[in-house]
């Protein structure tokens, strides 16, 4: 159940992202699925986008683009951040803890990562460490335990023994 290919476009976006041009590297992707979500279509992936693929996705993909007039990136990533827990205190009105617990993992793991004209690529033993801490909140609000995180996290398959 994916009609608007968001999870899809943010499981690209993340696999992308130990890329070194992870940041340019789906434009057009990006700006087909923003098209198709409301949004203007740049296929630049900023906080903005990043707010939207929140309502449906709770591992979210790293801002690729911070705007050059909005402030600091303490500022921006703050405003980020906020807007991201805002959404989970939705989601968790909603009946949704899971979903909320793993925004709220991926809102700290943004340290505004894109922030440089050519950033480095992310590692993925960062990602890595960002699915054990999502696999980790989500089980705590659920209060059960999640059977097969390989299966929502396919390329964590080599990188530990959870997976």
């Amino acid at each position: 159940m994916d009609p608007n290919g968001t999870i899809k476009m943010a499981r690209e976006m993340i696999a992308a992202e130990s890329s070194p041009s992870w940041r340019t590297l789906l434009k057009a992707p990006i700006k087909s699925w923003q098209s198709r979500v409301g949004l203007y279509s740049d296929g630049l992936a900023g906080p903005k986008t990043i707010q939207r693929m929140a309502e449906e996705v709770g591992v979210l993909p790293r801002v690729r683009y911070w705007s050059k007039t909005g402030g600091t990136l303490a500022t921006q990533l703050g405003k980020f951040r906020d807007m991201i827990y805002t959404i989970a205190a939705n989601m968790d009105q909603r009946n949704e803890p899971e979903h909320a617990a793993a925004l709220r993992v991926s809102a700290m793991a943004e340290k505004g990562q894109g922030w440089p004209t050519t950033p480095k690529p992310i590692p993925v033993e960062e990602r890595a460490e960002e699915a054990l801490n999502v696999a980790e909140a989500v089980q705590a609000a659920a209060g059960r335990v999640v059977a097969d995180l390989a299966a929502d996290f396919p390329w964590l398959k080599g990188i530990t023994k959870t997976a």
